[in-house]
């Protein structure tokens, strides 16, 4: 975004119009209230998995959690607020109106083009912001509150808006495609580990390459690895205090969730002199965690 001109670098044809700075609270409505059903489809924050909706139960208004509270109109946004670094967000385009989702989402119902705010809401920039804004550090969290604050950049026009949701909408789905090809080739993978490795009892795995016929033999996990540094823990605790981050740095921090989440969209940052007392640490190619 050119923090001059208030335009993107890129633009559909037709559009010249200056971008604006808007609130979240003034492109969505927060939280509306509504009367629960006496039955309903629970949606906790372990049921959405990169904007997809992965699992759901069936809940009463007598027996529900405390948190079931959001009750799902469509074209609403569910922004999980803690862990945002998780980016698992939900776009509700079903036509159900008996699903609530917890307390752990921010209920966003856009009053504009509802997939042009979702992607934008996705970004790594916004997800930045979002825990610049949060509180606690292993379990960072934002009140819906606080993130109908937080600002964002808009076309004025609407129909600019409605052509990039329209784009990303169709990366989106063929996104979901692909990722559906990725599950077949992982339960592929998981089947091959099971046949190509030896299972319990057993010295030789079930499926061998041609020309091996040796029996395989048990070794301790230590023996695999560098002898002189091959297993390291931390740092832990003080060694890596808030205090120590710095905003301008070349030395990034890998943290637990990263590794959890297989993601590197790292928040912190430490100075080259702490870098230097920290040096044992330091990640290396071919290191696993």
């Amino acid at each position: 975004m050119n923090a001059e001109q208030h335009v993107p670098p890129f633009r559909f044809k037709g559009f010249s119009d200056f971008w604006e700075q808007r609130k979240l609270s003034d492109l969505a409505m927060f939280n509306p209230r509504l009367e629960l059903p006496d039955s309903f489809q629970y949606v906790d924050l372990e049921s959405v998995s990169g904007t997809e909706l992965i699992n759901h139960r069936t809940e009463t208004k007598s027996s529900a959690p405390s948190r079931a509270q959001r009750l799902a109109k469509k074209g609403d946004i569910f922004y999980q607020t803690v862990r945002p670094y998780q980016k698992n967000n939900y776009l509700y385009e079903k036509s159900d109106d008996d699903y609530v989702f917890s307390t752990g989402y921010a209920q966003l119902r856009p009053y504009e083009d509802g997939y042009f705010l979702f992607s934008r809401l996705q970004e790594n920039g916004f997800v930045s912001t979002v825990l610049d804004h949060s509180t606690g550090t292993s379990y960072p969290a934002i009140n819906s509150n606080d993130l109908a604050k937080l600002e964002i950049m808009v076309p004025l026009n609407l129909n600019e808006q409605q052509a990039i949701g329209k784009l990303f909408r169709h990366i989106d789905n063929a996104i979901a495609l692909h990722q559906h090809k990725l599950a077949k080739l992982k339960e592929l993978k998981k089947g091959y580990l099971q046949k190509l490795f030896p299972q319990n009892g057993e010295t030789v795995p079930e499926f061998r390459f041609k020309g091996y016929s040796d029996a395989w033999e048990k070794r301790k996990f230590v023996q695999m690895l560098n002898n002189s540094d091959g297993l390291r823990r931390g740092p832990f605790g003080s060694a890596l205090k808030k205090a120590f981050f710095v905003k301008e740095s070349s030395f990034v921090v890998y943290e637990q969730q990263n590794a959890i989440y297989d993601r590197f969209n790292t928040r912190y940052r430490i100075s080259e002199k702490k870098f230097a007392e920290l040096h044992n640490f330091e990640v290396l190619p071919g290191d696993f965690y």
